[in-house]
């Protein structure tokens, strides 16, 4: 099973780490956004060995997601033709239905 990452999700990805990254004091800020890059990473690798296993959003037909381990952000993807395209990665508590939406129909 293949994965790829959007370029969209990729930026919510560098917008995310740049947060961590600014917290004070600055070695703490680079092992966070070390840290969050490892729970993306590790979040990646845990759908691509079963991805239809994860929910599909109830407001985002065809949208799945996965909770990061020790971070409150969730990466959504897709599953097409069987690989697994990650479309981004949100904040927990935002809104995000339309946006995730309007990505993954750009996917289909």
């Amino acid at each position: 099973m293949a994965s790829r990452v959007l370029p969209e999700a990729r930026a919510d990805l560098r917008e995310a780490i740049r947060h961590y990254r600014d917290a004070k004091p600055s070695a703490l800020g680079k092992q966070l956004a070390a840290r969050l890059l490892e729970a993306f990473k590790k979040a990646v690798r845990s759908v691509e060995a079963m991805p239809l296993s994860r929910p599909e959003h109830p407001d985002v037909p065809g949208a799945r997601w996965v909770l990061f381990e020790h971070f409150p952000y969730l990466a959504f993807y897709t599953v097409k033709e069987g690989d697994v395209i990650v479309v981004a990665m949100e904040y927990a508590t935002r809104d995000y239905i339309d946006r995730i939406a309007k990505r993954v129909r750009g996917v289909r």
